[in-house]
């Protein structure tokens, strides 16, 4: 009687555990969501409150996952900060390309009056990567600054193809 009860108790904690390992495992698909989600909210924090104001556990709580998943996704801050650069930089010529859309007879005009808006400069965390976070870059790792450097490469060469008249 009694190695029955142990025996059942022992396939109940199995149960259990296998219930507990099934809840916690996490597609593919999840993953990259997670993944999307840390790097949205790691630009728009980065930019509103600076590279070193963000911390790991305060991104990852924001975003509403663990801090202990975050090396799941990403070697180290470092990295998180090179990517979530590089997104800041994605978003920003999206919006320009966008304006650039909407307004075909004078983007770049279109483009200035934006980035010298009230609402600009009133919400870093949606700005300019550039404006917010550019005098912090020097003070970063390489990876950092190199994402940086292209980034204003780029869009310097995106603001002189649109500064030529129209053809």
């Amino acid at each position: 009687m009694m190695y029955i009860i142990k025996n059942t108790i022992l396939e109940s904690e199995l149960h259990l555990n296998e219930q507990r390992v099934e809840h916690m495992k996490v597609s593919k698909e999840q993953m990259a969501e997670h993944r999307e989600l840390i790097l949205t909210t790691a630009s728009r924090r980065f930019r509103d409150k600076g590279f070193d104001g963000v911390s790991v556990a305060g991104l990852m709580k924001e975003a509403g996952l663990t801090h202990g998943g975050f090396y799941n996704h990403f070697e180290s801050k470092e990295h998180l900060i090179a990517l979530a650069t590089r997104r800041a930089f994605d978003d920003l010529m999206g919006r320009w390309a966008g304006l650039r859309e909407r307004n075909p007879a004078k983007p770049s005009q279109a483009i200035i009056q934006t980035y010298l808006s009230y609402n600009h400069y009133r919400k870093p965390e949606s700005g300019c990567v550039v404006a917010a976070l550019g005098t912090e870059t020097a003070r970063q790792a390489g990876s950092v600054k190199t994402v940086m450097a292209g980034g204003i490469y780029y869009s310097a060469a995106l603001a002189k193809q649109l500064a030529r008249p129209p053809r």
